[in-house]
C-alpha cells in the first residue's frame, strides 16, 4: 500500500499495518471481539483485510467479513485455515462458480484448508475443465491436487497446462518412491 505525505510516498507493508492495528486494538483490549466485529462490518478494505488474517478467528468475525466480501477478501479468508473451517458447501459452490479468476485461484491454491467439506475433489475436477487456461494451469501446478484430476490435464489443449500436470505427476512419483 502506498501512502502519500505531501510530495513523498512511503510504502507500507502488511506487517507494519498489522502492528498499527494491534496498537489500536490494545486500547480497546477489554472488548476486543466487539471492536473486531465493528471493524469487520464497517471498517475500511485494508482493516477488513487485516482481520481476514486473524488467528484465532471467531465465527462472528468470519460471518461479518463474508457478508460484504470482495474477491480479494474472500481469497484471504480461504488462505486462513481457521477462517476456512467456517466455510460452508454453499460458499464453496459460489467460489467455484465465480467469474473472478482470483477467487478461483485462491480456492485452488488453498484447497487443503477446505478438506472438511464434501466434494472438494469434484470441484477441482470441475476447475480442471474450466475454459480459462490460467485456471487449469493453477490446478496443474498445485502439488496437492488428486492424481486423477491431474491426469485429466495431461491432454489439455494448452501445452503449458499439460506440461505442468505431467511434471506434477512425475514429481509425485519420485516422492512416493
Amino acid at each position: 500500500m502506498k501512502v502519500i505525505f505531501k510530495k513523498e510516498s512511503i510504502e507500507l507493508d502488511s506487517v507494519y499495518l498489522e502492528a498499527i492495528f494491534d496498537d489500536i486494538v490494545s486500547d480497546v483490549a477489554d472488548d476486543r471481539e466487539a471492536f473486531y466485529l465493528e471493524v469487520a462490518k464497517h471498517g475500511t478494505r485494508i482493516l477488513r483485510s487485516i482481520l481476514a488474517n486473524l488467528s484465532p478467528m471467531p465465527e462472528s468475525i468470519f460471518n461479518a467479513l463474508v457478508e460484504n466480501a470482495d474477491s480479494d477478501l474472500l481469497g484471504l479468508l480461504i488462505e486462513n485455515e481457521e477462517a476456512a473451517a467456517y466455510m460452508t458447501q454453499e460458499m464453496i459452490d459460489n467460489f467455484v462458480n465465480s467469474d473472478d479468476n482470483n477467487v478461483l485461484i485462491s480456492f485452488i491454491a488453498n484447497e487443503q484448508n477446505l478438506r472438511h467439506l464434501e466434494g472438494i475433489d469434484e470441484k477441482l475436477e470441475q476447475l480442471a475443465r474450466h475454459p480459462d487456461a490460467g485456471i487449469r494451469f493453477a490446478v496443474a501446478f498445485n502439488f496437492d491436487i488428486p492424481r486423477y484430476v491431474l491426469a485429466l490435464l495431461l491432454e489439455d489443449s494448452d501445452e503449458r497446462v499439460a506440461q505442468w500436470a505431467f511434471k506434477n505427476l512425475k514429481n509425485r512419483d519420485q516422492v512416493d518412491e
